[in-house]
């Protein structure tokens, strides 16, 4: 009971305080809760059930106790005061605190809460609702909120569609609004790709018609030849060439050419019939604003992009450094030109290149210039590589691949292979847009037929994540996750909203434990780290894929929604897709995506992660190509954040996958060598049990970790001494430099080394490997019971053969004859049929018959392969 005592817990003044109207409303949730505490608590004594109220109702109500005391109770001068109740006490500051709520005002507040601008319909009902909620409207309410969604909606158009509906209600009047705001998003979008298009296509059809000649001469008309007035036209300027743009018969007094790159007029002239390509740029300036750095025939090129060149120019330096020697160029008739100059540039000629940039790539056509410039990509080139945009920015999928692509998420530096990769990604770049929804499946939920319906009380949001709880909650709405419930349920869960590292986020789950008393579960295995790893060997590139919210793309069966329905701060919704709370949810989600990738080499999942690994990149690309394909076939999406691709080494499983072997993960390494010296035997048992996860690189490990174990036994006595001290810090150092352990290859020859002690067996699986060196493949290790530790040295050593069978039995058993080595040589004959009196070392030697084995004896105890 003493965190229910505490002002902190039941304090009423922790809502917010600037809020005048809310006072009233935050006295009656607080004393009802109150009450709620003293029945359970079973306090009957009035005089302590007043003190605790006047206690943990804060400084304010104790002040008023006195001054409402004396002025509502009915008291005789000279008489003793009569303690009123708690509940005639409640009730006294009840009154108290209603009289400050101005009801009018609070319906003048409600009256003023109208549509905002891009406000959406079910994000305004909820406003109104709130503001509802103390104006006393009683039975009034629905109808009013409906009065003013129809009175203050920003749409005319629903406007008249709700009057016309007579005596609609509420929840008629919010679908029928909803329905209209889809629609006219949807209409919106329709008429601006159609007015786009119209636009376009008016452009295509405009042309610029000659300017329209005067019926009656003009005085003032100029030549349009020598720019004199008087005539219309003349041979002064035949075969001269004007110095303004640099074009034949006209002087640069009648020019007509303008700065303005859409007001060129076609020449008519004996050079009219070759192509002409105006760049509009300065070939050698300072900006480099508009530089960006490309790929040309695999050399990095720093590259003007320029949206007024009609074509891509390199000059010849470049050309050079960028091809190989004795590359010939084309012969090119196109003249280019700079933009002010009157002369042509002089051209080399034209050569086609493969150009890359922004994940993209093609074969684009250069002229080669004589005179030194920056190499300039004009504006088809650079629109078709995504480098420049015309109009406003569409939804693409560049940004996703870009930042797939990156270095953190890709080390493969090649760049023929990197260039596949990307172009891998770029394919698939709709598998890493939103949440998915598998096809083809849907779970049904079945309940045991002695199922009883449980409505759970609502659980309060804290004030500083509802907002977030209700962003999150309408953008669940939006992508289908979640749907509103209309009508009764019978059943009902609690939300739960934890708050995730980033800031203003939360990560929302339904407390379905009342449910799943009930479900029948479904069963799936689910494949351990040995079976995940087992054909890993000589794996050089991973990667790894996260699916987005992975439980939320499967979907539930129609039938079974309302048995996940869970109350929020916006009303009933339930789910329309399997969630984590639900008991068999993993199985489920297991099942689903082994089927999905059921077939395809070098692709497992596990634990919501999809690991893809190979030998070398090209089998990595194909098998990645693979499984986004299958992903694609089956709707499924991934999470852009959480990607690595065509990675040396990944974290899976607590581990740390690479070509060399496998390690202990950074992180787990990191918590156990930050671990504090333990003071308790609870301390200690959390220190052993973080060990445990990898306990296989640790060798012997069940005889170091024995003067720690024995702290933790019942009864025993706390004494953390030298051998404690020892353990404690060997462990840590052993984990912190441990060697790396070689995948299991099924191909290799394999060693079972086993040695005993007199409070432990150990094993190692070890495999030689083709340059003749043996190295681990795990280490195992147990305690003794006191028996076992009766047992002689030889029954030990036999012990721990047949613990050591056993542990790795996953990679022993029918894979060929395998060396057991010991370095006790009776173990020999002990195995032998027929020898042997003790029953249990019979039984031993049954587990070991479907061994292939051959034994070999080591003279060295405590034997360790070498990495």
């Amino acid at each position: 009971h003493k965190h229910c005592l505490t002002p902190e817990s039941l304090h009423w003044r922790r809502k917010r305080r600037d809020d005048p109207h809310s006072t009233s409303k935050r006295w009656q949730e607080w004393s009802s809760n109150l009450l709620r505490y003293l029945a359970a608590t079973g306090i009957t004594n009035e005089t302590q059930k007043r003190q605790i109220l006047l206690y943990t109702a804060g400084k304010e109500v104790s002040d008023l106790y006195s001054e409402i005391i004396t002025t509502e109770t009915d008291t005789t001068e000279g008489e003793p005061t009569v303690e009123p109740t708690v509940d005639q006490l409640i009730a006294l500051f009840t009154k108290h605190f209603q009289g400050r709520d101005n009801i009018v005002f609070l319906r003048y507040q409600f009256r003023q809460c109208v549509q905002d601008e891009g406000e959406s319909i079910d994000a305004w009902h909820s406003r109104l609702w709130s503001a509802s909620e103390a104006c006393q409207f009683e039975s009034l309410r629905y109808s009013l909120v409906r009065d003013q969604i129809v009175a203050s909606c920003r749409s005319e158009s629903l406007r008249k569609r709700l009057l016309n509906i007579p005596n609609i209600n509420l929840a008629d009047t919010l679908q029928l609004a909803r329905t209209h705001e889809a629609a006219e998003k949807q209409a919106a979008i329709m008429s601006r790709t159609a007015a786009a298009s119209e636009e376009v296509a008016q452009v295509r059809r405009q042309r610029y018609p000659p300017p329209e000649l005067s019926r009656q001469p003009q005085p003032s008309a100029k030549c349009i030849r020598c720019g004199e007035s008087g005539h219309r036209s003349c041979n002064r300027a035949q075969g001269k060439r004007c110095t303004n743009c640099g074009k034949f018969n006209h002087l640069a007094k009648a020019c007509l050419s303008r700065s303005k790159i859409n007001a060129l007029q076609p020449e008519q002239d004996q050079l009219a019939d070759q192509p002409v390509n105006e760049v509009f740029c300065t070939l050698s300036g300072k900006d480099n604003s508009a530089k960006f750095p490309i790929s040309i025939n695999g050399q990095q090129v720093c590259t003007l992009i320029d949206s007024g060149a009609s074509c891509n120019v390199l000059d010849m330096a470049t050309f050079r450094r960028i091809c190989r020697r004795g590359t010939p160029l084309a012969l090119s008739s196109t003249r280019v030109f700079a933009l002010g100059a009157s002369e042509p540039l002089e051209a080399a000629g034209q050569t086609t290149l493969t150009v890359r940039a922004n994940h993209r790539e093609l074969q684009a056509n250069f002229i080669v210039i004589r005179s030194s410039c920056t190499p300039i990509l004009g504006r088809a080139s650079s629109t078709k590589l995504g480098m420049l945009r015309v109009g406003p920015e569409a939804c693409t999928n560049s940004a996703v691949v870009a930042s797939l692509a990156n270095p953190a998420r890709c080390e493969d530096q090649h760049l023929p292979k990197q260039l596949q990769l990307e172009s891998i990604l770029a394919d698939f770049s709709d598998r890493f847009q939103g949440i998915g929804c598998v096809k083809g499946v849907t779970i049904t939920i079945k309940l045991r037929s002695d199922a009883s319906p449980v409505c759970q009380p609502p659980s309060r949001v804290p004030v500083h994540l509802r907002a977030a709880v209700i962003k999150e909650l309408e953008e669940q709405l939006a992508l289908g996750i979640i749907e509103r419930v209309h009508g009764p349920t019978a059943w009902c869960s609690r939300m739960v909203a934890v708050p995730k590292a980033e800031q203003g986020e939360v990560r929302i789950t339904q407390d379905l434990r009342e449910v799943n008393k009930y479900v029948i579960p479904e069963k799936q295995p689910i494949p351990t780290f040995e079976e995940v790893t087992d054909e890993m060997a000589g794996s050089t590139y991973f990667s790894e894929l996260d699916v987005a919210k992975a439980f939320h793309q499967i979907e539930v069966a129609e039938e079974s929604r309302d048995l996940l329905t869970f109350s929020t701060p916006i009303g009933l919704l339930r789910l329309r897709r399997l969630c984590m709370g639900y008991t068999s949810a993993s199985e489920i989600l297991q099942r689903v995506m082994s089927s999905v990738l059921s077939g395809l080499p070098g692709v497992r999942w596990v634990h919501d992660d999809i690991l893809v690994y190979a030998k070398n990149i090209e089998e990595h690309n194909q098998r990645l190509r693979d499984c986004l394909a299958r992903l694609k076939a089956s709707n499924i999406t991934l999470n852009p954040k959480k990607c690595r691709f065509a990675q040396r080494e990944v974290d899976f499983l607590a581990m740390r996958l690479s070509a060399v072997g496998i390690h202990p993960s950074t992180e787990k390494v990191a918590a156990i060598n930050s671990f504090k010296r333990p003071t308790n035997a609870t301390e200690v048992r959390s220190f052993l049990g973080l060990v445990t996860f990898v306990a296989r690189f640790i060798s012997n490990l069940s005889d170091r970790a024995r003067p720690l174990r024995e702290l933790t036994r019942q009864a025993a006595e706390w004494t953390w001494g030298e051998q404690q001290e020892a353990a404690f810090k060997d462990i840590k150092q052993t984990i912190a430099s441990s060697e790396a352990l070689a995948f299991f290859n099924s191909k290799l020859p394999t060693q079972l080394i086993v040695d005993a002690s007199p409070t432990g067996v150990g094993a190692i699986l070890a495999q030689v490997q083709p340059d003749g060196s043996t190295r681990p493949v795990a280490y195992a290790s147990r305690s003794l019971s006191p028996t076992e530790q009766r047992y002689s040295q030889t029954e030990r050593e036999a012990l721990a053969v047949k613990y050591g069978g056993l542990k790795f039995h996953h990679y022993l058993s029918g894979g060929g004859n395998f060396k057991v080595i010991t370095d006790h040589k009776p173990l020999v004959s002990l195995f032998s049929p027929g020898r042997g009196r003790r029953p249990a070392l019979s039984a031993w030697r049954c587990d070991c018959k479907t061994w292939s084995s051959k034994w070999f004896i080591n003279p060295e105890p405590a034997i360790r392969p070498t990495s």
